[in-house]
């Protein structure tokens, strides 16, 4: 179980799905459907909230896209 931290909210939350992991410098798809995602990669995955939450897109307000994701004191 992880915490999504946004602002002043914090709310359990869980990784459904990894969907794939991706080059933070260039953007592109390096694996498509990956078992593990190792320690520092950037990934694109699917998140399940225990009560819905609104967020922003970070493309339109970046002030309020962001948030992090937290477990056991580890982000």
């Amino acid at each position: 179980i992880l915490i999504l931290h946004m602002h002043s909210i914090s709310v359990q939350c869980r990784l459904s799905k990894l969907r794939s992991i991706i080059s933070s410098k260039t953007g592109e798809v390096l694996q498509t459907r990956p078992k593990i995602l190792p320690h520092k990669s950037t990934a694109i995955v699917d998140i399940r909230l225990d009560r819905p939450l609104c967020m922003e897109l970070f493309s339109d307000f970046q002030q309020f896209g962001r948030f992090m994701l937290r477990t056991n004191s580890q982000t």
